[in-house]
């Protein structure tokens, strides 16, 4: 909507200098509103390649992304952008559990591996992030964690609770 209103002005104040010059004038005109068309593009560059080139994120959760490793079982999830342009600073988050009182609430999750740190999502990458854990006896419990400015926040879920 802001880009939209900027060309509508700029577009006035174009016609309206190419209007009212000479004919004599009318090269420089052409040149002033060459030099500000560079600089607008040059200044909102980054939103007009929001417009024409977009993320598309998708999240899923599934079987296949629990790994076993170090006596436990893994609970994984994968996020995905399959747009046109890479997502800054991408980061998973909990936003709650509902369904018991907990202490996490608005935590971040980890990218497999155990870095917690944003990252950049290019275009047609994917990324498997760390959900929760548990052993891999039938019927135990679930531990979820999440990260709070570095602290990891750990809840249990009740037996039966998804």
């Amino acid at each position: 909507m802001r880009i939209a209103i900027i060309v509508l002005i700029y577009a006035g104040v174009c016609g309206g200098a190419w209007y009212l010059a000479g004919p004599d004038d009318r090269w420089d005109v052409l040149t002033s509103i060459s030099t500000a068309l560079a600089v607008i593009i040059a200044l909102f560059s980054g939103e007009i390649q929001k417009l024409v080139y977009r993320a598309t994120v998708s999240v899923y959760v599934a079987d296949h992304l629990i790994d076993p490793a170090h006596n436990l079982l893994w609970i994984r999830g994968k996020v995905m952008n399959s747009g046109d342009r890479a997502v800054q600073r991408c980061r998973i988050k909990v936003l709650r559990i509902e369904g018991q009182p907990s202490q996490i609430e608005n935590g971040y999750l980890e990218w497999q591996g155990g870095s917690q740190e944003p990252v950049t999502l290019g275009s047609q990458e994917h990324l498997i992030f760390n959900i929760a854990t548990r052993p891999p006896a039938q019927g135990s419990l679930v531990e979820v964690f999440s990260f709070i400015t570095g602290n990891k926040l750990t809840h249990l879920l009740n037996p039966g609770q998804t």
